[in-house]
């Protein structure tokens, strides 16, 4: 065994280097970072087109909690117009209610009420409904900003309203890629994960998946200050050059709908907390209240902002030869020679067989194999085919 003595010592010197510094550091946790908050959100919009409407609700917790957030189960929600309407919603997922569309009146106007299990209250203040133009069209670039860790495409929106009922506009998006493993199997058994010796499976099922994901950023959009209520080449979504999303076929399906002064303020104020948040010269994580109050408690703080629009979509498709500069990006996927009792073992090691067996120099049986994950899209994915997806 070699031993670097210039090694150890440098180590012991770091260690004690780290021991005297951290003897003279107490660490600080400000209060708005420890308390325990217990503020219900309300995360959801009525829709007043002819789509479902969803609500989730959850509740807070620490700044410096990262657990998942936690559903506020078995409350009842209905809208409840000024026409004395009354459409309930249903819980289908813990903390996610939805109704079906109910196309509201432009006549009335209409509020979220929510009854929580423990009997507290919480009302919308009324709104009108507001109603969104078609989006005119989806446009696309390839961008460079400095070098290829850069460079990629930029995806934005264009669109007009024509009724000008509101200049405030946002948009949530669906992203669904086309994709492949690194390593392909053409072994017709090639998977038997905890079933050695199963059923052959169709391997073509590893190779091809598709992945679908949902926009966690908000995007916002006004005219508020222009002469005509005109959305030119507004970004929507940026994908980088690498990105495993542009390695085969994009779709991005673009959700737009119309906000009232009141609510754009609300979301760009929340934008700007969750976009600046991370630098010390940003302002620190806080409370952002909307239109949602506790009829019990006028005092406590509810965190949403529930608005009132119908939604037109768009959608659009980029094939990976459309795009310049696009590069795989790396990966730590490996490819190896596995002897018959490496592979056959499968329940213990869970190899992907890249192809059929053959016989090793020394007369045991082999086959290339790589980890699950590299070789079975399944796992980062799903084999089955979206309905929209172009033959």
């Amino acid at each position: 065994m070699l031993v670097c003595h210039s090694c150890k010592r440098k180590i012991v010197f770091t260690a004690v280097g780290l021991l005297i510094f951290s003897s003279c550091v107490q660490i600080f946790n400000p209060p708005e970072t420890t308390a325990t908050y217990n503020y219900l959100v309300v995360d959801g919009f009525i829709n007043a087109g002819n789509d479902t409407t969803f609500i989730r609700l959850s509740r807070t917790g620490p700044v410096t909690d990262t657990t998942q957030i936690t559903p506020e189960i078995n409350a009842n929600l209905v809208i409840e117009g000024t026409d004395n309407s009354r459409v309930p919603l249903y819980e289908n997922n813990p903390g996610i209610y939805a109704c079906v569309p109910f196309n509201p009146s432009n006549n009335f106007q209409y509020r979220l009420h929510i009854t929580t299990s423990n009997g507290s209250q919480y009302e919308s203040d009324y709104m009108q409904p507001l109603f969104a133009p078609a989006i005119d069209s989806l446009g696309w670039i390839n961008t460079e900003l400095g070098g290829p860790a850069q460079s990629g495409v930029s995806i934005y929106v264009n669109t007009h309203n024509v009724n000008s009922s509101s200049r405030y506009y946002k948009w949530v998006y669906y992203e669904t890629w086309e994709f492949h493993p690194p390593f392909e199997s053409f072994y017709p058994s090639a998977y038997f994960l905890n079933n050695p010796g199963g059923p052959p499976l169709d391997y073509t099922a590893l190779y091809t998946c598709w992945r679908t994901d949902t926009s966690t950023g908000i995007v916002l959009g006004s005219t508020f200050n222009l002469s005509e209520n005109i959305i030119s080449e507004i970004p929507i979504v940026f994908i980088p050059d690498s990105s495993w999303k542009l390695s085969v076929e994009y779709s991005i399906l673009v959700q737009q709908q119309m906000l009232d002064e009141n609510g754009y303020a609300f979301f760009q104020n929340l934008q700007q907390n969750s976009e600046e948040l991370g630098s010390i010269f940003a302002p620190q994580p806080g409370v952002v209240s909307g239109n949602m109050h506790c009829l019990n408690n006028p005092s406590e703080t509810v965190i949403g902002y529930v608005s009132c629009s119908s939604t037109t979509t768009k959608r659009i498709f980029i094939v990976n030869n459309q795009v310049t500069g696009w590069y795989k990006e790396p990966n730590s996927c490996q490819e190896w020679i596995a002897d018959q009792d490496d592979y056959f073992l499968l329940d213990e090691n869970k190899l992907i067989l890249l192809q059929k067996s053959y016989i090793l120099p020394n007369g045991d049986k082999g086959a290339s194999v790589t980890d699950p994950v590299c070789g079975d899209c399944r796992l980062s994915g799903t084999s089955i085919v979206p309905s929209f997806w172009p033959n």
